[in-house]
């Protein structure tokens, strides 16, 4: 029974990662090939930038009290000596590859089949607006991380109420 809860979390990682190299070919522009940062990844850019040189700057609400995603970006620099925007790129495809897990997590929860589990990952990885298509196509905004955290909340949530 481990062996083939084990084997589907590999197959899970492995349409990840087909996904990601297909999608990354496909959907990548001029926002990841330019380190361009527009709309709100302007503002998580200026933040993350402020953490970087330690010199705290006023940001504009409500970019203000968004402080977690710039703060992980720039450790991730720091650690990784990556730019801003890849740095939140990476950031958001391991929020994708750990919601997919989740996903997983909950559909054996629920014993739910086979064939809907491949279709619902499926339909999850190649979607546009969902986070692996939208973190390459926007790499320098926190889509993919929100839906982390709030994955996370739900499901510890959950799990607690199962208790």
């Amino acid at each position: 029974m481990i062996k083939k809860k084990f084997f589907e979390y590999i197959f899970a990682t492995l349409l990840f990662g087909i996904f990601l190299y297909y999608f990354y070919h496909l959907d990548k522009g001029m926002l990841l090939e330019r380190q361009f940062s527009p709309w709100d990844s302007f503002y998580y850019k200026q933040i993350a930038n402020s953490f970087l040189k330690e010199e705290f700057v006023s940001i504009m609400y409500p970019f203000n009290e968004r402080i977690l995603f710039p703060f992980i970006i720039a450790n991730f620099v720091k650690l990784f000596h990556l730019n801003i925007i890849f740095s939140s790129f990476v950031i958001n495809l391991i929020s994708t590859f750990i919601i997919v897990i989740i996903i997983l997590f909950s559909l054996n929860f629920f014993k739910v089949s086979k064939i809907s589990k491949f279709f619902t990952i499926i339909f999850f990885l190649i979607s546009f607006i969902m986070p692996l298509r939208y973190s390459i196509y926007y790499p320098g905004n926190n889509y993919a991380f929100d839906i982390l955290l709030f994955s996370l909340i739900i499901l510890f949530t959950f799990l607690q109420i199962e208790k």
